[in-house]
Formats: C-alpha cells, sequence, structure tokens
C-alpha cells in the first residue's frame, strides 16, 4: 500500500525523511489535514441538510421588518434547548432549574408576541366599533360604542397598569437571557 504524501508536506521537513520525529510530524500533519479538509466539512455539510430540513418550517414564516419574527425564531430554538435538557444528560437538581427558566422565558416572549396586558389587568373591551359617513363628504369617522349591560371602564388607569406590566416583564425576560443563557447547554 503506498501512501501519497503532500509535496507542501515534504518541503517543509528538508528531507528529514529516515529521521524518527519525521514520520512523528508526518502522522500530526495528515491527521490536522484529515480532520480540515475532510472531516469538518462533512460534518457542516451534515447539519446544513439537517438543520435546513429542521428549520425550514420556521425560516419560511420570516420576515425582515418585524420582531415578532425575532421573537418566535427565539421561543423555536428555546422549545428546542428545553427538550434537549429534559432528556440530556445532567441529573434532575442541575437541569430542572433552567427548564424551569426556559420555560418561563418562553411564556414572556408569548406574553410579548401576544401583546395581552391589557386584558391581564382586567380590561374588558366592553364596546364595539362603527363607522358612520360624514356628512357632505366621501369620508367616514371610527365611533366607538358602549355594549349594552355593560359599565364603562377607566382606559387611562388600566393602561398605566398594562405599561408597568409590560416593563415588569421584559425586565424579567431580560435579566434571566443575561444571568443564564450562557449556562442553557447539554
Amino acid at each position: 500500500m503506498w501512501v501519497r504524501i503532500p509535496s507542501f508536506l515534504l518541503k517543509t521537513y528538508n528531507m528529514k525523511l529516515f529521521k524518527k520525529d519525521f514520520w512523528e510530524d508526518i502522522e500530526i500533519e495528515i491527521i490536522w489535514y484529515y480532520k480540515k479538509y475532510l472531516k469538518y466539512p462533512y460534518y457542516d455539510l451534515k447539519w446544513y441538510f439537517k438543520n435546513l430540513f429542521h428549520y425550514h418550517k420556521i425560516v419560511s414564516k420570516m420576515r425582515p421588518w418585524d420582531y415578532g419574527y425575532v421573537l418566535d425564531m427565539l421561543s423555536f430554538n428555546l422549545n428546542d434547548l428545553k427538550e434537549c435538557l429534559k432528556t440530556g444528560h445532567e441529573i434532575d437538581e442541575y437541569h430542572l432549574p433552567k427548564v424551569a427558566k426556559i420555560e418561563r422565558v418562553l411564556e414572556l416572549l408569548k406574553n410579548i408576541k401576544e401583546d395581552n396586558y391589557m386584558e391581564r389587568c382586567g380590561y374588558k373591551y366592553n364596546f364595539d366599533f362603527k363607522f358612520e359617513k360624514i356628512e357632505g363628504t366621501n369620508l367616514s369617522e371610527l365611533k366607538t360604542i358602549q355594549k349594552e349591560g355593560t359599565e364603562k371602564q377607566d382606559f387611562k388607569e388600566y393602561h398605566t397598569k398594562a405599561i408597568e406590566l409590560e416593563n415588569k416583564e421584559a425586565e424579567e425576560l431580560f435579566s434571566i437571557l443575561r444571568d443564564d443563557i450562557k449556562g442553557w447547554w447539554d
């Protein structure tokens, strides 16, 4: 069996072919060459197709003009990570707090995406919208009509509470990500 040694390897050793350390160096160079040019590109290509298949659904929905798609991608990745941590190699004492924090982050991301802070503060949308035509023009104006049997709520009070809740949850979300995301791996 013949082993073909690339010429660039021979040039670096100045023809010290019969010395013992030469063959050890050649072995190291061949291993390095194999890993750099054959093994790692194979794994990169393998993961490329795996990720292409796995993420195609979420990536096909992505658009560059809205933050909601970034939140969707983060949620998608965190769901995958959560499942990996649940079935991972760590003992429960270590991975259960990580899973709980990831679930909290997913809940906070869902709240941001749904923008449900007013409802969670107790505000009920007890009115309807109606477009009324403005006389003498082709324009319409939007009017709100109180539903029968419901009392009027103070919008400003609920809006203030909703903004406070939103800010509190955003602070919690970013503090969890800032403090813990580097430890979320299996």
